[in-house]
């Protein structure tokens, strides 16, 4: 059994952040954190090289990828029983996750070990992570409001933050620095895009976007990509919280086909766009005016989860029946078939 103690919250001045509740390992009061409700370890350690850890919403768990891309495997489960959802940031050797009832995890990599950072946000919570992994979001689109997670993994700090003064958001992303990208729905049904500071300022952005297909900051800087999934437009922001500009940096003309997942390599070197149809993916120079690559999947790829690497993704669930990762390194980003086992779907599954 793992023990954790939490100190009480206090009032921060700010538009958006409205309770801070720091997490330490002694203090205010004690509670203790049952392993049976998050996980359990693997029983084996991992067979091989980690490539990372990939999210099987079949066994609500992430698994260990053994070997190198092209030529891996994966490994049984790491935790018990089932998460609802986790995003893992090997590259710091954790992931965020929530379990059936909702309540926030960060989970060590490879043990399994779970720490709670706090309970459920709202029943249709959504879970992401900065690029670095220093930050997370968890965020109700419905009610418009979350919890900010700060300091991670070694030191989490949890607030409570409102996205908007009222009303849903569509989509929300968190940058390194702690900004939070904001995306909601407009009466004429396009979308407006606010950026919220980390300081907790807010600044309507100018960029006229018909709907948010997806999108997702740059490591380390205050930059981001964002795709407009009816435009089929993909946008570089800059500096979004002192002078936003953007340039358009792919459309439909170069492959851009109704996008809904976005990332970038953790150099910042490239963007990554998966498209909702056509059943490819783009890579992205966004340091230079280099035409975008298409890198053909037999797949409908639909998310990027980060592997170990600079540009390593998973980018299918493996309730689709197969899983597929994209090695984004090299001249010739390419993606490979990863293969699955025979194991049912769980009710659930990811997010």
């Amino acid at each position: 059994m793992s023990h954790r103690t939490t100190c009480s919250g206090v009032a921060i001045p700010g538009l958006w952040i409205t309770l801070a509740i720091t997490l330490c390992l002694s203090g205010c009061s004690g509670s203790s954190l049952s392993r049976s409700g998050a996980g359990s370890a693997n029983a084996s350690p991992p067979s091989g090289a980690i490539a990372g850890y990939i999210w099987d919403s079949r066994v609500h768990g992430l698994r260990p990828l053994s070997g190198s891309l092209g030529a891996a495997h994966l490994d049984s489960p790491l935790t018990l029983p089932a998460l609802h959802f986790a995003t893992p940031c090997p590259s710091h050797g954790f992931a965020l996750g929530s379990d059936a009832s909702g309540s926030l995890f960060a989970i060590s990599l490879p043990s399994g070990e779970p720490t709670k950072l706090g309970d459920a946000v709202a029943s249709d919570q959504q879970l992401t992570l900065s690029p670095s992994c220093g930050n997370g979001l968890v965020y109700s689109p419905s009610r418009g409001s979350g919890l900010l997670i700060s300091g991670l993994p070694s030191s989490p700090r949890v607030q409570s933050i409102a996205l908007r003064t009222s009303g849903p958001v569509g989509r929300a992303a968190i940058g390194d620095s702690g900004a939070i990208l904001v995306a909601a729905p407009k009466s004429d049904g396009t979308a407006s895009l606010e950026v919220l500071s980390s300081t907790g300022v807010a600044q309507v952005l100018s960029l006229p976007v018909q709907k948010i297909g997806a999108m997702a900051f740059v490591p380390g800087a205050d930059s981001a990509i964002i795709a407009d999934s009816a435009a089929n437009t993909v946008y570089f922001g800059k500096q979004l919280s002192s002078g936003p500009s953007f340039a358009s940096i792919a459309d439909s003309a170069q492959g851009v086909l109704s996008p809904r997942a976005v990332a970038s390599s953790t150099d910042g070197h490239f963007g990554f766009v998966a498209n909702g149809a056509g059943n490819n993916l783009l890579r992205i120079d966004l340091t230079t005016s280099a035409p975008p690559f298409p890198i053909a999947c037999g797949c409908s790829p639909t998310e990027f989860l980060p592997l170990a690497g600079n540009a390593g993704f998973q980018v299918t669930d493996a309730a689709a029946g197969v899983i597929f990762a994209l090695n984004g390194e090299g001249p010739s980003p390419r993606t490979v078939f990863i293969p699955t086992d025979k194991i049912s779907a769980a009710a659930g599954g990811a997010q």
